[in-house]
């Protein structure tokens, strides 16, 4: 594997555990549950990993390299996200798989 293609992938990978983490923290911090769908879009996943990249020193990237990056960026902080979702999910419910949550 280039060394550019490394470098490309393990910021997809940073970019996305910061980013999901900090989606998570922000709702914890109010007080919400993490729950639904992954509130992140591919817009802001292009936008995050194009400054993870400069912030490594990787000042051009082409459309394709980008669009990668981007992808798997998005993929893996909605996977994060939904991992955290379903576990919360799981904890709010009793050993009979009822919902323990109160209705209002």
């Amino acid at each position: 594997m280039s060394s550019r293609r490394s470098v490309l992938e393990q910021a997809a990978l940073d970019t996305a555990k910061a980013w999901a983490d900090s989606r998570i923290d922000e709702l914890r911090a109010e007080g919400r549950e993490v729950a639904g769908g992954w509130p992140g879009t591919l817009s802001e996943a292009r936008h995050f990993v194009r400054a993870s990249l400069v912030r490594k020193g990787v000042s051009f990237v082409t459309h394709d390299e980008l669009e990668q990056a981007a992808r798997a960026t998005y993929a893996r902080a909605r996977s994060t996200w939904l991992a955290n979702a379903e576990s919360e999910d799981d904890a709010s419910r009793d050993g009979e798989g009822l919902d323990e949550r109160p209705l209002a």
